[in-house]
């Protein structure tokens, strides 16, 4: 009998289904350095260099292989990983490995693009799974922080998969440690955790006489909420609007207010800002109403804020949510134009729940930095925080008119003290305010000269 018959001999009965067919098997083995293989449901071919190439048709109850007829007597493991979020998107060109109790690996594979893969002639047993995830680690913010802590004092709980990855310290438990670790990895304070970047369902099954399907999740060590969606771009649900200018002298310390633009309740606030190209320092970011965890960090030309409380924070319109100290060491160029800050898409607030604020403007003002022979500048505010009187001291370059105005912190002129035309050189004025509640307040001094008009702020606070 030829070949082509014997094969054509081998479908008919394939066809007809009638009974299961046992026959010869053979396992070859050949030494190369070169081969390939493939295989989906129906088909696998393999190629070796320098021999035949070799297909192989898989029925329900036999197997065919290029001449040789074999009963299929092998179990098969396949499953889909995927990343744990809202669409379970797959994670591809990720090895899945499969071994014994013991550790023994029995077989491995890569998942497809679609995140599958699927493992061959596997004896019964009891299985679990091993996943080598290589892919970027990302999705993790104040918004997880919060939940973390959220979930230490028993306000919502976390479970499962996304319960193991709050837990980035690696002691076993999960507390407010957790949290401030997290927050301190988004800003950049720290670089990793403890805990694996990626971690995976350790699944166990039992493979009996039947082929198991049996899927896999995946996330990353911190995102305890799911946000991440691996290849995807970000989308920030914050940005800035740009409201008045800020005039500082090179080399002195101005504070930027950065004010929310709606009634907003938050739980979470995660900026990074963008600074520009101008060498701005930062010298302190901190918040009228002190509760919660701030942390901050500047990497580079970023500074990245990372805020969070289980106890809501009610922000006004119009209210300074951050108050950001800065200074920069060279003067604004003459006719550039002024310093506006921007937010990266990796900018979120969320609400007291954990859940993604609608989109919102917070306003924050432009600035600008002269230098000393070019500005009218008050020099300090001596005592600051005080009780009733404090100083203010400040230089004129040429004569002007002078004005000291109070602003609490919704921008509001609380006095205004006409200072009148003043010769050039030091001066010293004193406030009296004694009659403030204490807080926080700005105070403003605005001159105009043959320059032209211009301002500086100043914080200021009453502690009694």
């Amino acid at each position: 009998m030829t070949k082509n018959t014997y094969i054509l001999l081998l479908i008919v009965i394939i066809c007809l289904g009638g009974s299961k067919v046992k026959g010869q098997y053979t396992s070859p083995e050949v030494i190369a350095t070169a081969g390939d293989f493939f295989s989906n449901a129906t088909v696998s071919i393999s190629w070796t260099l320098g021999e035949i190439t070799t297909e192989t048709f898989t029925g329900s109850n036999v197997a065919l292989t290029q001449g040789f007829q074999q009963p299929t007597g092998r179990l098969t493991v396949s499953g889909q990983l995927t990343y744990k979020n809202t669409v379970s998107t797959p994670v591809s060109n990720t090895k899945v490995y499969l071994r014994t109790f013991a550790g023994t690996i029995v077989d491995s594979a890569i998942t497809a693009s679609n995140g599958n893969f699927q493992f061959y002639d596997t004896p019964a047993g009891t299985y679990k799974f091993k996943v080598t995830v290589t892919k970027t680690w990302g999705g993790v913010n104040s918004t997880d922080a919060l939940l973390v802590s959220k979930h230490y004092v028993m306000l919502a709980l976390l479970t499962g998969l996304n319960k193991s990855a709050a837990d980035v310290n690696n002691s076993g438990f999960i507390n407010s440690l957790d949290a401030l670790i997290i927050a301190k990895r988004f800003t950049g304070i720290i670089s990793t955790f403890s805990l694996p970047d990626w971690l995976y369902s350790a699944d166990t099954i039992i493979l009996g006489s039947s082929p198991v399907v049996h899927n896999l999740k995946s996330i990353c060590s911190g995102d305890v909420n799911g946000s991440y969606i691996p290849a995807l771009k970000l989308h920030k649900n914050i940005d800035f609007t740009y409201e008045g200018e800020i005039q500082g002298q090179a080399g002195k310390d101005i504070t930027v207010p950065l004010k929310a633009t709606e009634n907003t309740q938050l739980g979470a606030i995660s900026l990074v800002v963008n600074l520009g190209e101008q060498a701005i320092q930062i010298k302190n970011v901190e918040m009228p109403a002190n509760n919660g965890t701030l942390q901050y960090y500047v990497i580079g030309n970023q500074l990245r804020i990372s805020w969070y409380s289980t106890i809501p924070l009610n922000i006004e319109k119009d209210e300074p949510v951050f108050f950001i100290k800065l200074t920069s060491q060279q003067p604004t160029k003459e006719g550039g134009a002024a310093i506006q800050f921007s937010l990266t898409d990796e900018s979120e607030i969320a609400d007291p729940e954990g859940l993604k604020w609608h989109y919102q403007n917070w306003s924050i003002p432009s600035l600008t930095f002269g230098s000393e022979s070019n500005k009218h500048l008050f020099t300090d505010l001596l005592p600051n925080p005080f009780s009733s009187n404090t100083q203010l001291l400040y230089n004129l370059s040429e004569p002007a008119d002078v004005r000291f105005t109070v602003l609490n912190t919704l921008g509001q002129v609380i006095k205004t003290n006409q200072l009148g035309n003043q010769t050039e050189g030091p001066h010293t004025f004193t406030f009296d305010g004694s009659q403030l509640s204490q807080g926080i307040y700005f105070g403003r001094i605005d001159v105009i000269g043959k320059q032209g008009p211009q301002f500086e702020m100043k914080r200021m606070v009453i502690a009694r």
